[in-house]
């Protein structure tokens, strides 16, 4: 599964990286302990279908691409010229609120979608076939059950870059009334769109702290994922080719960041006297830059994105 997130990269830099042309980013500050409930961003094709508009004081201004309050900034230069519109980064509302009605699933917030399914249930059909997007992160938080306890480790690239992970947004409500853990009471803001991240099977990266883990797709993958025309059949081998082994390093936390309310630089700086499975590959140890990141590089200073 894939329950908490972190959201370190501005917006306008995930805009650069993908490509894309930022439309009606919600205000944006870094974020550490993203859960359920709270605003993600989402890199969609706009030849998927029309999204509801959100505009509201922060958020970036559809027609030139700039913002305030954090928001993102102007168009990014290198935006690859293409016969359709550019792919865009927008603002949704991670889950999905269950359909009222007899059982206990009933208004339960659903986050992720299970790629064996994903094709099939009735919640995120429509969605698999019509509204794909990517979701990008810098990293997620996973935990490991060591007998009765849970301890909780931090994912990333082992590259530093953002993880670009296969995601849907649902055309329903995405939160439903009372507070959103981790993010703002629906009663004082606007709707957005909902979304999802799709999960899979464990890859060897996650071994011994997992099995499960969110689908991550390279650039290419995702590149299809987007594209409204990919065939039901591709979609399918995108999801089970994601994330080869070696592209996570990851290390143990502090289990404080369990609580939603926790959201600071140190729930994701590695655990001191904790080392991470051994089947595993982790940052703890000399080569660990600051807060878990890659170690500063050798070579000549580049500025422009490295994502890909």
């Amino acid at each position: 599964m894939c329950g908490r997130v972190t959201l370190l990269t501005p917006p306008e830099r995930l805009a650069s990286c993908f490509g894309a042309v930022p439309v009606e980013i919600r205000r944006w500050s870094p974020r550490y302990n993203v859960a359920p409930g709270a605003d993600l961003f989402g890199v969609v094709d706009p030849r998927s279908g029309p999204l509801p508009a959100v505009v509201r004081s922060g958020s970036v201004d559809a027609g030139t691409g700039r913002g305030e309050g954090g928001g993102a900034g102007e168009e990014p230069a290198g935006v690859p010229a293409t016969p359709h519109r550019p792919v865009e980064l927008r603002s949704f509302r991670w889950g999905v609120r269950l359909p009222g009605g007899p059982g206990r699933a009933a208004g339960r917030l659903v986050h992720n979608a299970r790629s064996e399914t994903v094709a099939s249930r009735q919640l995120f059909a429509t969605a698999y076939r019509h509204h794909r997007i990517v979701v990008p992160v810098d990293g997620f938080f996973e935990w490991e059950r060591r007998g009765k306890e849970r301890q909780p480790y931090y994912f990333v690239r082992h590259d530093g870059d953002p993880l670009a992970l296969a995601g849907l947004w649902v055309d329903t409500p995405s939160t439903g009334g009372g507070p959103v853990a981790g993010g703002e009471d629906p009663a004082t803001a606007e709707d957005i769109p909902a979304c999802v991240v799709v999960t899979a099977g464990a890859s060897a990266d996650m071994a011994g702290v997992h099995d499960r883990m969110p689908v991550i797709l390279e650039r290419d993958g995702w590149e299809a994922w987007l594209d409204p025309g990919t065939a039901p059949d591709d979609l399918a081998y995108l999801l089970g080719q994601y994330s080869p082994a070696g592209v996570l390093v990851h290390h143990p936390v502090d289990r404080r960041m369990g609580a939603t309310r926790v959201d600071d630089p140190g729930v994701i700086e590695p655990l001191a006297g904790l080392t991470a499975p051994a089947e595993g590959t982790s940052l703890v140890g000399p080569f660990a830059g600051p807060l878990g990141r890659k170690p500063p590089s050798t070579g000549p200073a580049v500025d422009a994105p490295t994502l890909f």
